[in-house]
């Protein structure tokens, strides 16, 4: 578990959420404490791609869900450090 940044798909500016990892699945939630998680992303059904890093030094990549049907969803991530 831990903090990363994300780029929303409405609202582009990143945004930091708190990260669980599971077996098949990345949970997050709008911080540690929160009872309800905000979303997931099915990591069996994504592919992850390298970006590079961001003009604050942290690490960016993207996560692309391949849904059923052809549409797909692509998540913007950063580390909190390098």
């Amino acid at each position: 578990a831990g903090w990363l940044y994300t780029k929303g798909e409405r609202n582009t500016s990143f945004k930091r959420r708190w990260f669980v990892l599971s077996e098949k699945m990345l949970c997050y939630y709008e911080d540690e404490a929160a009872p309800k998680r905000d979303g997931e992303v099915d990591l069996l059904a994504s592919t992850c791609e390298t970006v590079d890093t961001s003009t604050e030094g942290r690490f960016r990549f993207e996560l692309t869900v391949n849904e059923k049907g052809g549409r797909g969803r692509t998540y913007v991530m950063e580390t909190e450090g390098q």
